[in-house]
């Protein structure tokens, strides 16, 4: 499996939502290029139990988004 993560996120960056759904999507679309949308599994990196429930929560939430984008074709 291919990792499209261009470089690790501090959790300060995370916290202050800079990893926006239209970045992630980006990255899916890639993936999906690469591997084949039906072979993708969007999944979270480690680390989501060690942020704040806020954090993670919108973590999760950009992360559905972007999945949600490139499935729709938006």
């Amino acid at each position: 499996m291919g990792n499209f993560s261009r470089r690790q996120r501090s959790t300060s960056e995370v916290r202050a939502g800079r990893r926006r759904a239209d970045e992630i999507a980006t990255r899916i679309g890639q993936g999906a290029e690469a591997f084949g949308g039906e072979r993708l599994l969007v999944d979270p990196d480690c680390g989501l139990r060690n942020l704040p429930l806020e954090s993670a929560t919108g973590k999760l939430r950009n992360m559905a988004a972007a999945r949600d984008r490139v499935v729709s074709g938006a």
